[in-house]
């Protein structure tokens, strides 16, 4: 069980900062990473 709340806990994380940097500088880090996604359209948020 302590492996599966490490990793969950580390995607977490990562997911934050990645959503952040979207925010906040229009960077995906998880694209950058894994080969883009030049295609897929992101996601809009509006408030």
């Amino acid at each position: 069980m302590r492996a599966l709340n490490l990793s969950a806990l580390i995607l977490i994380i990562v997911g934050g900062v990645n959503w952040l940097l979207v925010g906040a500088a229009d960077f995906d880090l998880v694209a950058t990473l894994f080969g883009g996604q030049d295609t897929t359209p992101r996601p809009s948020f509006t408030s």
